[in-house]
């Protein structure tokens, strides 16, 4: 301050300002975006993480808070540590992220906000499921084997990755061993040769299985129905009939049943179903008979004039049986035996009887009865193996090959009985048909000979029509004698004579029947069963000799597998026969090893596909299941630290979890980083970013502690003691900028001004000044 005189006289005085912090900047989290992941049965009340924030405001305490309701129903953070939890279960297939805020609030209500991002990783909760619950197909009994049967099942699985991979098996017996199904695409094909006529429908169940773990399953039934394709030849139940009808009987007059006396008709069956088991019959003669069949009911009846006195013999007819469509398929003949019934119509002839003794022999008509023949002098019986038609015949006729005549009555030798089928007859005049040997067959009547049984076939008894079919897993060494049943290790597969050894990809368990292994099985040569593809291995198609070792990174827990599971991400398979084991926390799987996290990384639970980087405000030297905070008087600013950097000079970090060490302000004390900064004591100061406080040098002082400089001591003042106020000088004294102590003013000057140099008086003024003395006098004075 200066006065207005001349010269202005002034005084001055030392202001100090002291700034007083307020709370005024928003706390900083130490990141913006934090990016977890946390899997979806993960328990309720775990700990996720911590967040961090930071506020340059001294003493300021801080909140923390979620701001989205919905993520508050699941999560929950710690208001005053920021510890974030979770609180309710996750479901990844209804909300497979989560991005929600959180604030940081301090005192004066000034907020930040960070953003969480979490990824919830999928676990094998849900099994697969089928597009439909059943599935029906329709195809025809001589479908090619392998060849898709035009159905594709489909499944989904509402999990992710490995754990929705499908894979697709046929679980049941019947079903396993006529289809197979694509393991992958769920395509249906056939695996053997079906035949409608020995089953017309399969229900397959067919099992999708996904290769989580454990892999979970689910089933479905496929209903096939197989279609009759027209393969049977039609049969007739009897091969052979018998019938009679009158002589001159009109046009269309049934033959009647030998037997029964109803009217006589041929009957066969076709094993196909529907229009393909329709039949007509209809006659197969080389030479034109006066009968015909019906086409459609098989009765027999009479097409032509019917004369016993010009045909006395039996009539033979053969008739066929053909499908309906005209496929070509023709039964083997039925064989029917017509005798015309003779009347009394006065058409038998005389016979010339003359004596041989003279040569005027009478003559004289006589009619031998049927069954009787004119032997020269009289009508004798038709002798056994013979037949007489006419009496009028001089001679016995024998009984053809194929026909015979035992009877003993001499009214039945007027006709030969055709041999029946499972007979013979070689010879003519055969009074007896020879029963067919074992070893041979008699399909048809009238045969003249027995036909050996040929290879692979067997007629163990006498008198049969054909020779049966060795049946499957026997063998038929004798044409004679019954199937031998296969050893242990061997198996036909019918119609052979002898049996082969079991070959490799088949079993011959069932009596030792020889059947394709199924997918998840296989079969050495010479097994008598399929064995369960082994743990470790996989089986996936039906016919395999051996069974397919997992390769690395893949697994098989189970038996009957077809396929080998991929490991899973977390999940270690060191052997691969037994279920993935998970990682456990500090490590993560890579071709299916579980590793160490590298430093700087972490893992907190187990299961880890991928070890995190550190947060900031936290490290790891060697990695592992979680990251430690920084020390107070360290900082970690990035993310992935292998450790913490020490606050540099003129910084500290007060608490743990430092993001950025805090630069020390000017007035304080920061020599120990770790520790809250604290004022410098009056007399001392310190300049920003500075750790000690320094002494104020003399002529300087600082009166009050957290002085960020020392002020100078101002003339017309002493500083004594630099931490405390200067001292004015008093009066008669002077002193200069940066005084310690104030100077007497001398003897002849005047110190009108204590912060001004002394003024010399006048000569004749200063002969009585003394010293001392503010103002010059005047010589008067002294």
């Amino acid at each position: 301050a200066s006065d207005g005189g001349s010269p202005p006289l002034t005084g001055s005085a030392l202001l100090f300002l002291y700034v007083i912090d307020q709370i005024d900047v928003a706390p900083v989290f130490s990141q913006s975006l934090y990016q977890l992941n946390i899997r979806e049965n993960a328990s309720p009340s775990m700990n996720i993480t911590t967040l961090t924030a930071s506020d340059p405001d001294l003493l300021d305490g801080i909140r923390f808070a979620i701001s989205d309701t919905a993520a508050s129903l699941h999560f929950s953070i710690g208001g005053s540590n920021g510890q974030l939890d979770l609180i309710r279960a996750l479901d990844r297939e209804v909300q497979d992220k989560w991005v929600f805020n959180v604030t940081a609030t301090d005192t004066n209500n000034l907020v930040s906000t960070a953003t969480i991002e979490i990824a919830v990783s999928d676990v094998n909760d849900n099994q697969p499921h089928f597009s439909r619950e059943s599935y029906s197909i329709s195809i025809r009994e001589d479908w090619p084997v392998g060849l898709p049967v035009g159905l594709q099942l489909t499944a989904s699985d509402a999990d992710a990755g490995t754990n929705s991979l499908i894979r697709f098996s046929i679980s049941d017996g019947a079903g396993a061993l006529y289809f197979a199904i694509d393991a992958a695409a769920g395509i249906m094909s056939l695996a053997r040769p079906l035949d409608r006529e020995l089953q017309g429908s399969y229900i397959v169940q067919v099992t999708a299985m996904d290769t989580g773990i454990p892999p979970l399953n689910t089933s479905a039934d496929v209903i096939v129905t197989i279609t009759d394709v027209n393969d049977n030849v039609p049969r007739f139940f009897v091969t052979t009939y018998h019938g009679r009808i009158n002589e001159n009987s009109p046009l269309g007059s049934p033959a009647l049943a030998a037997s029964s006396g109803q009217p006589l008709a041929v009957q066969a069956s076709d094993l196909d179903f529907g229009n393909n088991s329709a039949i007509r019959y209809s006659l197969d003669m080389a030479q034109p008979v006066p009968f015909n069949v019906n086409a459609t009911t098989g009765a027999i009846y009479s097409s032509g004039s019917l004369d016993w006195e010009t045909h006395p013999q039996p009539y033979l007819l053969q008739v066929r049986a053909r499908d309906v469509l005209g496929t070509g398929l023709i039964s083997e003949p039925a064989v029917i035996n017509i005798t015309l019934v003779d009347l009394d119509d006065g058409e038998s002839r005389p016979v010339l009887l003359s004596s041989c003794n003279c040569s005027d022999c009478i003559s004289a008509l006589v009619n031998c009865s049927a069954g009787t023949f004119w032997n020269g002098s009289a009508c004798l019986a038709c002798p056994p193996g013979s037949y007489c038609p006419s009496g009028s015949v001089p001679v016995a006729i024998g009984c053809p090959a194929g026909y015979h005549n035992s009877n003993q009555s001499a009214s039945d030798f007027s006709f030969c009985q055709v041999c029946p089928a499972g007979s013979f007859s070689p010879f003519t005049g055969s009074t007896d048909c020879t029963t067919c040997p074992a070893g041979s067959q008699c399909p048809g009547p009238g045969l003249t000979s027995s036909q050996a049984c040929p290879a692979g076939t067997y007629a163990n008894v006498s008198g049969l029509t054909a020779c049966l079919p060795c049946p499957a897993d026997y063998a038929c060494i004798s044409t004679a004698a019954s199937p031998t049943p296969c050893p242990a290790l061997q198996y036909s597969a019918g119609g052979v004579a002898a049996c082969e050894p079991c070959p490799a990809q088949y079993s011959c368990s069932s009596g030792n029947n020889q059947t394709l292994c199924p997918s998840g099985t296989f079969s050495g040569a010479g097994s008598v069963d399929c064995s369960d593809c082994p743990p470790g291995s996989a089986c996936p198609t039906a016919g395999l000799a051996a069974p397919l070792s997992c390769v690395n990174g893949t697994y098989a827990n189970g038996t009957r597998l077809m396929a080998c599971l991929p490991c899973p991400s977390g999940y270690q398979c060191l052997d691969s026969s037994v279920t993935p084991q998970p990682c456990q926390p500090g490590y993560f799987s890579s071709q299916a090893t579980c590793l160490p996290c590298s430093p700087g990384h972490f893992a907190s639970m187990a299961a880890a596909a991928a070890c995190q980087p550190c947060p900031i405000g936290t490290y790891s030297a060697g990695g592992g299941p979680a990251c430690l905070n920084c020390s107070a008087g360290f900082e970690c600013p990035t993310t992935g630290l292998v450790a913490p950097r020490t606050c540099s000079n003129g910084s500290y970090a007060s608490s743990e979890a430092t993001v950025n060490c805090v630069p020390c302000a000017a007035g304080y004390n920061c020599s120990d980083p770790a520790r809250i900064p604290t004022p410098c004591s009056a007399g001392f100061y310190s300049p920003s970013h500075v750790s000690e406080c320094y002494r104020c040098q003399q002529g300087y002082y600082a009166n009050l502690p957290g002085a960020s400089s020392c002020a100078p001591c101002p003339a017309g003042s002493a500083c004594a003691n630099s931490d405390q106020s200067p001292d004015g000088c008093l009066e008669g004294q002077y002193s200069r900028d940066l005084a310690t102590s104030c100077t007497p003013c001398p003897a002849g000057s005047s110190c009108s001004s204590p912060a001004s140099l002394p003024v010399t008086c006048t000569t004749d003024i200063n002969e009585c000044l003394p010293g001392g003395s503010n103002n010059c006098h005047s010589q008067a004075t002294c």
